[in-house]
């Protein structure tokens, strides 16, 4: 009888220690979002100087923490590759 106690005790200490992970992580990736959203309508901002925005996008798979890369298409059909980094929003219009 003793045992299950110690079992079941286990058992929610684990459950609890598990739902805790997740529910840092749910805030640490709320964080990260609202970040990157702010990021963005940076970014977009900058661009709309130049002229209208067709679309904004964001290349996940090439950014980390520390870099954001993507793209920016404008309606009059420049299209230029963008790096924030550290704050710093760097540039380049692609050829076709």
């Amino acid at each position: 009888m003793k045992n299950k106690k110690v079992l079941w005790g286990l058992a929610a200490l684990a459950g609890a220690a598990g739902a805790a992970y997740v529910a840092t992580r749910v805030t640490q990736e709320k964080q990260v979002n609202e970040e990157r959203e702010e990021a963005v309508a940076q970014i977009r901002a900058h661009f709309e100087s130049l002229g209208p925005v067709a679309t904004l996008y964001v290349l996940l798979h090439e950014s980390d923490a520390d870099h954001l890369r993507g793209g920016v298409v404008m309606e009059s059909g420049t299209s230029y590759r963008f790096e924030l980094s550290e704050g710093q929003l760097s540039y380049q219009e692609e050829s076709l």
